[in-house]
């Protein structure tokens, strides 16, 4: 059965698809440079005493683990599923 909403279906799944792989990966990608950031004062930090670089690498890893949490979420693409699914099953019992 056909209805007027029709050209809705599978909407979430096209969205994922059309995200840009940074903003879908950003979480990730936040980790990631920080961890790299942790990595070069680690080796460039060597002459640094123990305790400030553990101090440094502390802070580094706090900034980048703060700027991850207040990076929104991107739709997945099990969730875009999920949701069309639902959105399908509901639009049939209607």
């Amino acid at each position: 059965m056909m209805t007027a909403d029709s050209g809705l279906d599978g909407f979430a799944k096209s969205y994922v698809q059309n995200i840009p792989f940074v903003k879908q990966n950003r979480k990730t990608i936040a980790n990631v440079v920080g961890l790299l950031a942790n990595v070069l004062v680690l080796l460039v930090g060597l002459p640094i005493s123990g305790t400030a670089q553990v101090v440094l690498a502390i802070s580094i890893q706090g900034v980048f683990a703060v700027s991850a949490w207040l990076v929104p979420n991107a739709i997945t693409p099990q969730q875009a599923s999920e949701l069309d699914e639902y959105v399908g099953r509901h639009r049939a019992e209607g």
